[in-house]
């Protein structure tokens, strides 16, 4: 499980180091979300505190793959970011977003042994590092041991934990914590796609999924919080509006006899899809 979130951590953090190598961009599309909001040290800290926060407040993807699993779901690539979307993101906005989301995807086929999938979608991240002018963190040479030792786990954690350690050390030494804020709403939104479209798939019992869900209402509100600090940022403002309105129906979702909302958790499920489907579709 370890193994699985520092993954996660690499494919969400990588994207972090492009803070310092994407700063010279002049593509006009960027703008918005290439142009540095004027943060004090302290702010950008405190961005960083939040989102190792956030990451570590939410359910290891093996739990959440395990929970399916015993709930008599199977892997169903369907439910992934295809990889040939990665050629339609150019904006800094839609990579750190659906890096984030490659993330997710990423640990998903690895935790049900696709061999494969997993290449192919550490691949895709690679790609989509180089486009966020990230040239050395997923090298050639590193894609190599991934694929010659993908089935020595402890081989790829001490490779992973190594390439995370230097990769997270760029969030403190640049000024583009916007971005990091982006990746990590990306890994955290796809995770909370993928457990409601298992829960609705399941064909056991899916109680303890559904309890994963409920809990992402903490996880929202520190995001909602993360988000705020670049609420300035007209991309981060959009994100926001669909946050809040996630929240909204988060605290319909509980009834105070306990029990669910059918009606709100129907609202969520539409809702999140719908957002997931604008954040992989190049919003």
């Amino acid at each position: 499980m370890k193994y699985l979130k520092i993954l996660v951590i690499y494919v969400l953090m990588i994207g972090i180091s492009s803070c310092s190598n994407s700063g010279n961009e002049q593509n006009s599309d960027n703008k918005s979300i290439d142009t540095l909001l004027d943060v004090s040290s302290d702010k950008l800290n405190e961005a960083y505190d939040k989102a190792v926060i956030i990451f570590y407040s939410l359910p290891s993807p093996v739990e959440t793959v395990r929970l399916m699993k015993r709930s008599g779901a199977t892997f169903d690539e369907s439910l992934l970011n295809p990889v040939a979307n990665v050629d339609k993101y150019t904006t800094s906005k839609a990579l750190a977003i659906n890096l984030g989301v490659f993330g997710a995807d990423l640990s998903y086929a690895n935790v049900f042994e696709q061999p494969q999938i997993t290449i192919n979608y550490m691949s895709a991240s690679k790609k989509m590092a180089d486009k966020l002018g990230i040239t050395n963190v997923i090298s050639d040479s590193v894609m190599s041991k991934f694929s010659e030792n993908l089935n020595d786990r402890d081989f790829i954690m001490n490779m992973i934990s190594e390439i995370f350690m230097n990769s997270s050390a760029f969030l403190k030494e640049n000024q583009r914590a916007e971005i990091s804020s982006l990746i990590v709403l990306g890994g955290w939104f796809e995770g909370l796609y993928l457990s409601m479209q298992l829960s609705e798939t399941s064909k056991g019992d899916n109680t303890e999924l559904v309890n994963i869900i409920i809990d992402q209402k903490l996880s929202l509100e520190d995001m909602i919080s993360l988000m705020e600090i670049y609420k300035d940022n007209s991309d981060i403002k959009l994100l926001l509006g669909d946050l809040n309105e996630i929240y909204r129906i988060y605290l319909l979702l509980l009834q105070e006899n306990g029990e669910i909302n059918k009606s709100a958790y129907k609202e969520l499920y539409q809702k999140v899809t719908s957002m997931r489907a604008k954040m992989i579709d190049n919003i």
